[in-house]
Formats: structure tokens, sequence, C-alpha cells
């Protein structure tokens, strides 16, 4: 009786280290595929939010590694990439990423193109688990609901337009599926303030990182300085915008 207790004991012990070493070895073989389709999705997003006439640069070499406070606010836990669009040597975009963490299923990752003026050139999402039917209408290949925020600004409309109409906002929602936009208006908004926020100290940085480039490759010397990028305009003052709290969330029928 106890041999036998013990042969199932071991034969579990042996299924369960096989299990594991079956689903570790799944996981290490999906990894790449699944961020390579993402960055993929991410290139081509890119891509679509601006004009080729806006930018004169390769959008994927002009890029600035962000902090982790710029990073957190835009929803990350981990150090994010913003890109800059250039006409003729001077930033007229800033391409950068987003994270909405109360999506219904899961987070929303998206893209988000916004001139200098701060006003909201395109969004488009890149990766999310919503629901199929439902809140996957924030794909631009499901439904054109994404397409409404190009134009938008932190100003146009004011604070209480950020909202879906259903909270009395300006923003449609979905039948049957309200936290996803909802989550996704929120954070649109959050990373509008930190671009209206951060912008100048972005092109100050991304200039002296490219002074740094040039002092490395020997084409230009210490003494050197490079030319200095037009002013920004005036910054949005975030004091000056009124603030509201979002709602409180309903379950989303599936």
């Amino acid at each position: 009786m106890l041999s036998a207790i013990v042969y199932h004991a071991r034969s579990l012990a042996l299924f369960a280290a096989l299990s594991a070493g079956f689903i570790a070895i799944t996981y290490a073989l999906t990894k790449a595929p699944i961020e390579q389709a993402r960055q993929a999705a991410a290139n081509k997003s890119l891509q679509e939010l601006l004009p080729a006439d806006v930018y004169d640069n390769n959008l994927q070499a002009t890029r600035l590694t962000l902090s982790d406070a710029d990073s957190h606010a835009l929803g990350f836990n981990q150090a994010q990439t913003l890109h800059i669009a250039l006409k003729a040597n001077q930033p007229v975009a800033w391409l950068l990423p987003g994270r909405a963490p109360d999506g219904y299923s899961g987070p929303i990752d998206f893209l988000m193109a916004v001139d200098r003026d701060g006003q909201l050139l395109g969004v488009r999402v890149i990766s999310h688990k919503e629901t199929p039917g439902l809140g996957d209408k924030i794909e631009l290949r499901k439904s054109p609901w994404i397409l409404q925020f190009a134009g938008k600004s932190l100003a146009a409309p004011q604070a209480a337009g950020w909202r879906v109409k259903k909270d009395g906002g300006e923003f449609d929602q979905f039948t049957g599926a309200t936290i996803t936009p909802r989550a996704l208006i929120g954070q649109i908004k959050r990373n509008l303030e930190q671009v209206v926020k951060r912008q100048e100290t972005w092109q100050q940085a991304y200039a002296l990182q490219v002074q740094g480039e040039a002092l490395s490759s020997g084409e230009m010397s210490s003494g050197e300085t490079l030319p200095s990028s037009e002013t920004l305009p005036p910054k949005m003052p975030l004091s000056a915008l009124p603030s509201t709290e979002d709602p409180p969330t309903e379950d989303q029928t599936p």
C-alpha cells in the first residue's frame, strides 16, 4: 500500500515537472514572435499617424528614451521610447506610447502623435485583449471610432469633455461596452497632459543627445554647439485646466 502511494506521488511529481517544463518552453518559443508582432504593429502605426509631407526624417532612428517618471505617467512600469518627427531639423511632432491599465480585459497599448501646439494628430491601438465584437472596436480595422481623436487637445474639448457621452463627455462609447473606451480616453488625456508639461524638456534632451552623438563620431569639436532650436510655443499651464475625477466604472456586458 505504501509503495503504491509513493509510486503515485512520484508519478504526479514527474507529470507536474514535465508540464511546467512544457509551459516554460512554449512561453520561450512564443515570447519573441509575440513581441515581434507587437513591434511590427507599432512601426506600422508610426507611419499611419503622420502624413509623409509633415516630416523629413527617419522616425525609427529619431528617438529619445524617456525617464521612468515620464514612462510611468504614460502608463508603463518600464522606460519607454519617444519618437520625434522633424522638419528641417526642427521638432514638429511627438510620437509617444501609452498604456491604459484599466481596460475591461487588461491593459490597452497605443501610440499617439501630438504636434508642438498640443493638438492630437492621431491615435492607434497596437495591442489589447478586449472582448471581440464589443471592446475590440478600438481597432481601426474593426471600427473608425479611434479616428475621432484627431484634432483634439486639452482645450478642445475642455476637461469635462474628455469622457464618453454616457458620462457627459464628447466621445462616443460602444453599445454594451463602456469600460473600454472610458479607459482609453482617460489615458490619452493623461498622455496629452504629459506632452504639454514635458515637451520643452524632451526637446532639450534630444538636442543634447544629438550633440553627444556628433562628438562621439567626431563630426564636431567639443567647442562647437548645435544651432539652437526654435522656441516652443508657450506651454499651457495645467493649473489653468479644469480637472474632474473619472466617474465610477460600470460592469461591461459581455
